[in-house]
């Protein structure tokens, strides 16, 4: 079993161990981001890029129309979700308006509202006036 803790007697295995691990970084080679591989030569040269640029230029310009589109479509969305709760609204109004009204005209209420003016209801049938000719 071995010492896990124990003082290293041998300071050249240190310098040794040391070394190794300086080479060991320098072997690693640090790759470049993606911005760097993007903008470098290798990815997309110059004169390609160039003659892309119109089709770049298009791209551009259908992601600002994308946005304007989702812009005034979710404008008329908005306008169209204000009328259907107008027209809701409204459509109560005519049922309370016309439930009302039904009260109003109903024979009982009539006789009520008649009073007040100071007529008063007939108790006795109508009946029918024949001329002699």
């Amino acid at each position: 079993m071995e010492n896990r803790y124990r003082i290293n007697q041998n300071p050249e295995s240190e310098t040794q161990e040391m070394e190794e691990g300086r080479n060991d970084a320098q072997k690693e080679v640090k790759k470049p981001g993606i911005w760097a591989t993007i903008f470098s030569d290798d990815f997309l040269p110059k004169d390609k890029a160039l003659a892309l640029f119109p089709y770049f230029l298009f791209l551009a310009l259908l992601g600002v129309l994308y946005i304007a589109n989702r812009y005034k479509a979710e404008g008329k969305v908005r306008k169209w979700t204000e009328g259907v709760k107008e027209v809701q609204e409204l459509k109560w109004e005519y049922i309370t308006l016309q439930s009302k009204w039904m009260m109003a005209t109903k024979q009982s209420q009539l006789a009520v509202s008649a009073q007040s003016l100071g007529l008063k209801e007939s108790i006795t049938p109508p009946f029918i006036i024949e001329l002699e000719k």
